[in-house]
């Protein structure tokens, strides 16, 4: 049976251009588990210490949009390469973290800067 033909079988969406289903950008499986609130809780910027706060799916399409632009920056200066799927902010709203597969990424040098987008 082909592979499109045995996802929609077992309820699953075949994945875009023939690639295995559940697959994300690069290849990368993509679980879509959010950040629980617990851990949520006690996650703060690892350069700054500021509390970080879930962004909305209209911040984070927004951001994207800038990222199409190539106005979306790492704080060291680096253009932000990969759309965000899901990405919490420090509450004084200067820095973005990406969160892949319910993981955030909390690197300092890969923090997004988000004060003027």
């Amino acid at each position: 049976m082909p592979r499109a033909a045995h996802s929609a079988a077992h309820g699953q969406d075949p994945a875009p251009s023939g690639g295995p289903a559940g697959v994300g950008y690069a290849g990368r499986r993509r679980l879509d588990m959010p950040v629980s609130d617990e851990l949520l809780e006690i996650l703060c910027c690892p350069a700054t210490r500021v509390p970080l706060v879930r962004l909305g799916p209209e911040r984070v399409e927004a951001l994207n949009a800038a990222l199409a632009a190539g106005r979306l920056r790492h704080v060291d200066g680096a253009l932000v390469e990969r759309p965000l799927d899901e990405a919490l902010a420090t509450k004084d709203g200067r820095r973005a973290y990406r969160v892949d597969d319910g993981i955030p990424v909390l690197l300092p040098d890969l923090g997004i800067d988000i004060r003027e987008e």
